[in-house]
C-alpha cells in the first residue's frame, strides 16, 4: 500500500494539489481524478501560478484516483493509485493494475509532465487548460 502524504485545504479537510510540468528534458506531474475518472472542482487554485508548481487544490476521500507521471524525451512512467483510506492526513492507496477506465486521465498526466514550465491547470472541472498562462508570484483564491 502507498501512502500519500496530504496538505489541508482552506476548510480543514485533507486536500491534494494538481502540480508538475517541464523544465527541461525531464518532468513530473500530479493529476486528481473522481472515481470514474472525471474531472474534480478545485477548490483553490493560485491566481498567478509558478512553473512546475502547485496549480490547482481539490478535497480528497476515499475513492479518489491519483495520477502520477513522470517523462523523460517521451519516455514515461505511469502511476494510477486510488485512496483506500485517509487517516491522519495521509491517504493510503492502492496502486490500480486495470487502468483503462482512467486513459484519458493518464494522456493529461502524460501532456503535463511535457509541458514545458508549465503553470496551468490541466484537468479540472470549470476550468479552462486554455487560459494564458502567467508568471509571477503565488496567490491564491477561493473557488468554494
Amino acid at each position: 500500500m502507498t501512502r500519500i502524504w496530504l496538505s489541508t485545504s482552506p476548510h480543514s479537510t485533507p486536500s491534494l494539489w494538481e502540480y508538475g510540468g517541464s523544465c527541461g528534458s525531464s518532468g513530473i506531474s500530479t493529476i486528481i481524478a473522481d472515481e470514474n475518472g472525471k474531472p474534480l472542482t478545485p477548490i483553490t487554485i493560485p491566481t498567478y501560478p509558478q512553473p512546475c508548481k502547485y496549480h490547482a487544490e481539490f478535497e480528497v476521500r476515499n475513492g479518489i484516483v491519483v495520477v502520477r507521471a513522470f517523462s523523460n524525451f517521451n519516455t514515461f512512467i505511469v502511476r494510477v493509485y486510488q485512496i483506500e483510506a485517509i487517516d491522519n492526513f495521509i491517504a493510503y492507496c492502492k496502486e490500480l493494475i486495470n487502468v483503462s477506465l482512467y486513459a484519458d486521465v493518464i494522456e493529461v498526466a502524460k501532456q503535463k509532465s511535457m509541458c514545458e514550465y508549465c503553470d496551468g491547470v490541466h484537468y479540472a472541472q470549470g476550468v479552462s487548460s486554455k487560459e494564458p498562462h502567467t508568471f509571477i508570484h503565488t496567490h491564491v483564491y477561493k473557488i468554494k
